[in-house]
């Protein structure tokens, strides 16, 4: 008998304690069940990690004086985002991106030689010395991580940034015509500088964003010859 009145008094003191933790879990779940992007967040909601799946598309700005570009591209889907909320007007958010560049050149081909991106292929390496159209596109992928300070108003916010970049998966397709013959050439396995980084500004309002991109001079291949990839990114983002 005394051990039950023990264990009972040892019930009603744990008791409370255990019933607010409950309390506390279901207020989180209830928390979590109102934004299923959620998969963690602290309780004040100042913290989170989200499953996301925002996507962009942009428009790479080049100037060369080697080569024309023609409708150089990059498509990226985010897939996850941790953001720190201090307050209703500020936030700062860590994103994991995945992106496809497509470089193109439309009066020039790229080319590879022992992994290393080259140009142009000229008349004289074509097989009959009478190349009379070229154009050809370098392509890559990678996983980006942008830090972005965003300051918010209402449904308006403006952020900038810097993104570290894993690149890896270069390619490069080039087409040529002789006479009346056109042939297309796939190659891969060229070599990129595996770590780099460019910096990223956003405007953005609800849910729709207008982004800018710059990455530095030659900065995610190895260098090679003469090619000059210093270009800015010009392009929409929906969810970001």
């Amino acid at each position: 008998m005394r051990k039950f009145f023990i264990s009972l008094f040892a019930i009603c003191i744990l008791l409370p304690g255990f019933s607010q933790d409950l309390s506390d879990i279901q207020e989180f779940i209830q928390e979590e069940e109102g934004d299923p992007s959620i998969l963690v967040q602290s309780k004040d909601g100042d913290l989170a990690l989200r499953a996301s799946a925002h996507v962009g598309y942009g428009f790479h700005s080049m100037k060369s004086s080697i080569f024309q570009p023609a409708r150089s591209t990059e498509f990226f889907l985010n897939v996850l985002r941790l953001g720190v909320y201090p307050n209703e007007f500020l936030a700062v958010e860590l994103n994991t991106d995945i992106e496809y560049n497509s470089f193109k050149a439309s009066d020039m081909a790229f080319y590879l030689q022992d992994g290393i991106l080259q140009l142009p292929m000229d008349d004289a390496s074509s097989g009959s010395g009478k190349l009379s159209r070229s154009n050809s596109s370098f392509n890559y992928f990678c996983v980006n991580f942008p830090v972005l300070a965003k300051f918010k108003a209402g449904k308006v916010a403006f952020g900038a940034g810097a993104e570290a970049s894993f690149n890896f998966g270069g390619s490069s397709w080039y087409r040529y015509s002789e006479g009346r013959r056109t042939t297309t050439v796939w190659e891969t396995g060229a070599k990129l500088n595996l770590f780099t980084y460019g910096f990223i500004g956003v405007f953005s309002y609800d849910s729709l964003a207008l982004f800018v991109k710059w990455y530095p001079k030659s900065s995610r291949i190895v260098p090679g010859g003469a090619i000059d990839f210093n270009h800015m990114t010009f392009g929409i983002a929906f969810g970001l």
